[in-house]
């Protein structure tokens, strides 16, 4: 395989990949000698400050599957919590219809739905009753529905958790869908710019 033709990198928005000096790409960039366009995943890039906030605002991980600051240590088990009466918080999402939303997994089924809920500041068992996926710092969707499902349960929300629920209310699923949205490369420049 020849490199010479190469125009185009993808790849996940970690350092690893984009650092300026010693990212992968920039090593290939050396390699071939010439630049390439940067064709990086925007989901990362709506994921990584969600990962950040939460360690500012709860502390650090302690393992693959679980936190160490009191909002994160509560994740785990946050399904089996009742639904109590929480303060709506408005959520600018894009409309999907029925079509739309069956085409997506589980999870982004799940955060669409969730978020409507607190949008409308109550939450059918429809909505809850469908499992949420276990708890992964692979996987920020995961985590954003539980920090949702967390809120809907908590009858007095700390201060943290709602910096953390507005955020993903008010940036990560909005962002989230309209990124699944716009799939395509050229939409990039236009998703960013929101």
């Amino acid at each position: 395989m020849s490199l010479q033709n190469l125009s185009v990198n993808g790849c996940d928005g970690t350092n690893v990949n984009t650092g300026w000096k010693g990212g992968v790409i920039r090593l290939l960039e050396t390699y071939v000698g010439r630049q390439l366009q940067w064709n990086v995943c925007m989901l990362h890039a709506d994921e990584l400050p969600l990962r950040h906030l939460i360690l500012e605002m709860d502390g650090c991980t302690k393992g693959s599957y679980s936190y160490s600051g009191a909002i994160g240590l509560l994740l785990k088990d946050c399904e089996k919590t009742p639904v109590v009466k929480f303060d709506q918080i408005d959520c600018t999402l894009q409309p999907l219809d029925l079509k739309d939303i069956r085409k997506r997994s589980t999870d982004q089924q799940y955060l669409y739905r969730i978020c409507l809920a607190i949008t409308d500041g109550s939450c059918s068992s429809s909505v809850t009753d469908n499992g949420l996926s276990k708890l992964s710092h692979a996987r920020w969707l995961t985590t954003a529905n539980r920090l949702l499902r967390l809120y809907i349960g908590t009858p007095s929300s700390s201060q943290n958790l709602i910096i953390l629920v507005k955020y993903v209310m008010l940036v990560y699923a909005p962002m989230w869908f309209e990124i699944k949205r716009n799939r395509i490369a050229r939409m990039v420049p236009n998703i960013s710019g929101k």
